[in-house]
């Protein structure tokens, strides 16, 4: 996949949560983040790069959920504290422990 390819469909994904983050319905942009466009760019480039996916690469892409759920679980906590940008930063270090774990573990 091209890199251009690549770079065109992570700017539709920022620029649609944006989008959907302003108007009445933005709780959704929880979830396009879950949207497949990374794994898009990771299934074809894991393809690519090795003789086929591994069974590795599906089991961290599936435990990848719960680093993801302790980022909006931590920041949803924090925010009641702290301010928005804090918050995140806080649900970013939990996200990163997780997947600290998940990758010793895998």
């Amino acid at each position: 996949m091209s890199l251009v390819l690549k770079i065109l469909l992570s700017v539709i994904l920022v620029v649609s949560i944006d989008f959907v983050g302003k108007g009445k319905f933005g709780y959704l942009t929880s979830m396009l983040p879950l949207f497949p466009t990374f794994g898009i760019i990771a299934f074809i480039s894991v393809d690519h790069s090795t003789n086929g996916l591994t069974n590795r690469f599906v089991l961290a892409g599936i435990l990848s959920l719960a680093a993801y759920a302790t980022f909006l679980i931590v920041s949803s906590i924090c925010v009641q504290y702290f301010s928005v940008y804090t918050s995140a930063m806080i649900g970013i270090i939990g996200w990163i422990l997780i997947a600290f774990c998940i990758v010793q573990w895998v």
